[in-house]
């Protein structure tokens, strides 16, 4: 009933031509942080009477807001399995393991990926794509993911590079999210290569594309969707 509600005002808001509507967002933290900020003010200058509302959490909770219908478009970091989405990647983003001053691999930084089990560590939760990445990665080096000394988790990104500075924990986080820190030298950048996921835009494959949301897929490159 939700879906049908949102598809029905997509429906009226056509009709006005994009004098008028809304556009329903969730988008994951690194994204709606770093990424989105510069395409939502592009998009409400040129359409400055689409009602734009935007919702953050992470990958698993975007992905639930998409299929349950109470978002319009979810944009997460990494890939969802569940039927029913349309995704296209629109970015990728790379990760990096950082410490504080505090912590011996400020000094002496690891080399192998196996010297990763040997620190404790603060993570984002569960369903984050931050942390799905980080345990993929280990994974794909031989290492299990369970192995790892967790101290905590902490639910946003700021906190976790807030947390890392001061103390002897360690963290992985995008680039986009350290840099400030890096910068600053309140956190050390280690050299490990750990990789990168893909910044994915998904939809409800069953339900209608507004006018609405057809312009921000032109904005932002997603022109197979945007075409539905």
């Amino acid at each position: 009933m939700l879906a049908a509600s949102r598809n029905a005002e997509a429906t009226l808001a056509d009709l006005s031509g994009l004098r008028a509507g809304c556009l329903s967002i969730f988008a994951s933290q690194t994204i709606a942080s770093f990424w989105l900020p510069s395409r939502i003010v592009a998009y409400n200058e040129a359409y400055p009477s689409v009602k734009l509302d935007l919702q953050t959490g992470n990958t698993a909770e975007s992905v639930h807001a998409v299929l349950s219908g109470k978002v319009d478009i979810g944009l997460i970091e990494g890939n969802a399995h569940e039927p029913g989405l349309h995704q296209q990647v629109i970015d990728r983003d790379d990760m990096i393991v950082v410490v504080g001053k505090r912590h011996p691999w400020a000094a002496n930084p690891p080399k192998l990926p196996k010297e990763l089990h040997k620190t404790r560590w603060a993570m984002r939760e569960a369903g984050s794509g931050t942390r799905s990445t980080f345990e993929a990665a280990l994974r794909t080096m031989g290492r299990d993911p369970h192995d790892l000394d967790i101290a905590f988790e902490l639910p946003s990104n700021e906190a976790l590079c807030a947390a890392v500075a001061e103390s002897t924990l360690a963290t992985i986080v995008s680039i986009s999210v350290a840099r400030s820190g890096i910068e600053s030298g309140a956190l050390v950048a280690m050299s490990l290569d750990i990789g990168g996921r893909e910044f994915r835009l998904i939809m409800h494959e069953d339900r209608a594309v507004s006018r609405a949301a057809r312009a921000l897929l032109d904005m932002i490159g997603s022109k197979s969707i945007a075409r539905k």
